[in-house]
């Protein structure tokens, strides 16, 4: 049975959208796609990693229930590649498939991924819907939830890009099993911040149940990310365009994105936030 959380955004023309949670749920994707999109066609948009484990499969499984073209869109994996140049590399290909505005861009991936594909859907012919299918327990927990998209530029991480939030957040907390340990324990650390933030309920569980975390069992980690979504649905729904609460999720980041930049994204983005979150911890102490 599926878990869903609503994110609430009811202001000027209503932009609220469900967060459906639950294992095996990627088979049900394009179903629910094809009902909710019929007339679309879908640009999928992946990393070469998670484009060869997924993408294929699930393009597959979207042409055999939507008859309008559908296209998997492709980059090389990696923060490094989260760029204008990226971007516009997609958008060409998008034009040359000739798509248009009954559009639906599918982000299938990680952060990386959501934020890329996020952007682009932001721009192209000025903005056509988007749905998340995050891969990596950082992206399900937190960067799929509440519209902030971009890219990165020499001048920093994230300082282009807009708010452009998705129709749909479909999280298959099985799709976790193929995560490496280094991108599993990176999602780890955005959950801790969550906790700290927001849940002391969530660190007795984080302690309590540290060994089927660790183990990632489908069931409790599906329970733990719709926690983690609620929290953040929370925080957007009253804060959409981070003028206010919403910076409160910044914890950790300031130092976390300078050891990102400094280390070229060999420290991972939790990681770094864990480690942004002693420095600042012991600053205010």
């Amino acid at each position: 049975m599926s878990t869903m959380v609503r994110v609430a955004l009811p202001n000027n023309h209503d932009r609220s959208y469900e967060i459906l949670i639950e294992p095996g749920l990627i088979r049900q994707i394009p179903g629910i796609l094809a009902t909710r999109f019929p007339r679309h066609s879908c640009a999928i948009i992946s990393d070469s990693n998670v484009a060869a484990l997924y993408g294929n499969a699930l393009l597959e499984e979207i042409r055999a229930v939507n008859g309008n073209p559908s296209f998997l869109y492709t980059f090389l994996h990696g923060e490094e590649r989260k760029t204008r140049e990226t971007k516009s590399m997609l958008e060409d290909a998008m034009f040359h498939n000739q798509h248009d505005r009954k559009t639906l861009v599918i982000a299938l991936g990680g952060g990386v991924t959501g934020d890329l594909a996020g952007y682009l859907a932001a721009t192209y012919m000025r903005g056509i819907p988007f749905v998340q299918i995050p891969t990596s327990l950082l992206a399900q927990v937190d960067s799929s939830v509440g519209g902030k998209t971009g890219v990165d530029v020499p001048a920093g991480k994230n300082l282009v890009g807009a708010f452009w939030q998705p129709s749909g957040v479909y999280i298959d907390t099985n799709l976790l099993e193929t995560l490496p340990d280094r991108e599993y324990l990176s999602g780890l650390g955005e959950i801790v911040k969550h906790a700290l933030m927001f849940s002391p309920e969530m660190i007795h569980q984080l302690e309590h149940d540290h060994s089927r975390i660790m183990a990632r069992e489908p069931r409790i980690m599906a329970d733990l990310v719709a926690k983690n979504c609620a929290i953040k649905a929370g925080v957007v729904s009253a804060d959409e365009t981070e003028s206010g609460l919403r910076k409160t999720l910044n914890f950790g980041h300031t130092v976390a994105h300078a050891i990102e930049l400094a280390s070229r994204y060999a420290v991972s983005h939790g990681v770094a936030v864990m480690a942004g979150i002693l420095v600042e911890v012991r600053a205010a102490v």
